[in-house]
């Protein structure tokens, strides 16, 4: 009866562990709706078409050849799904409790610290949508080598803005514009504003002579032809 009860267990002993298998993923096609990949499992079988199912609302295609965690659909070796997939290599490592990233192979990483998101990368940020609001209770900061805004308007609703720099305009329209000079400019300097036609700088260094002269200026005195004194009161 042994003998028996072996030969009808044996098949199914051998289902139930063709079940689940550790493999290596070789490529994959990820332009179907369902991808697919080509996986070497751990007993050198080759393996064509096995579906991948990643979760809603996130899909990925590992680079090199990671490894991943095989199921056979009712034991059937013909029909396995790929369920997990793990890149020893390039895993981001010494998470803490709580924390969660997003990562590639390439250093980039959306990081859930703890202490706040993290973005990390050297390439390009694209973002596109209808509209984008950034609300910050403390602070933006931006730093970099060029920033550029490409818009028909752009309006500022604020008690104060303080531009350090120089603040160069084509076009400005009727109002005004209070500017402070540099830090460490001497006392009665004012701000450098100017339009791409130079108006309001050559307006300012004109001032300026026009200022000179009358500070300097002298009149005949009548009766005896001599100069008077420059005004005792200059601009």
């Amino acid at each position: 009866m042994v003998p028996n009860l072996t030969r009808f267990l044996t098949p199914l002993n051998l289902a139930i562990r063709r079940t689940v298998a550790r493999g290596i993923v070789l490529s994959m096609i990820d332009t179907t709706k369902v991808a697919t990949a080509q996986v070497r499992l751990l007993d050198d079988q080759l393996q064509d078409g096995v579906e991948v199912l990643n979760q809603y609302g996130f899909s990925s295609v590992p680079a090199g050849q990671a490894e991943c965690l095989c199921f056979a659909v009712g034991g059937d070796s013909n029909h396995r799904i790929m369920v997990a997939v793990c890149d020893r290599k390039n895993r981001f490592k010494a998470l803490l409790p709580g924390e969660a990233v997003v990562y590639d192979n390439q250093g980039q990483k959306i990081h859930l610290r703890r202490s706040g998101l993290e973005i990390i990368t050297t390439k390009p940020i694209t973002v596109n949508g209808q509209s984008l609001e950034v609300t910050a209770t403390a602070k933006v900061k931006v730093a970099t080598a060029d920033y550029q805004v490409e818009s028909p308007t752009v309006k500022f609703t604020t008690a104060n803005a303080v531009f350090t720099g120089q603040l160069t305009a084509a076009n400005i329209a009727a109002g005004s514009i209070t500017a402070a000079p540099a830090a460490g400019s001497p006392a009665g300097a004012v701000a450098d504003v100017s339009d791409s036609e130079g108006t309001l700088r050559a307006l300012r260094a004109r001032v300026t002579a026009l200022e000179s002269a009358f500070n300097a200026h002298t009149h005949v005195a009548n009766g005896n032809g001599s100069a008077t004194s420059t005004p005792n009161r200059t601009v």
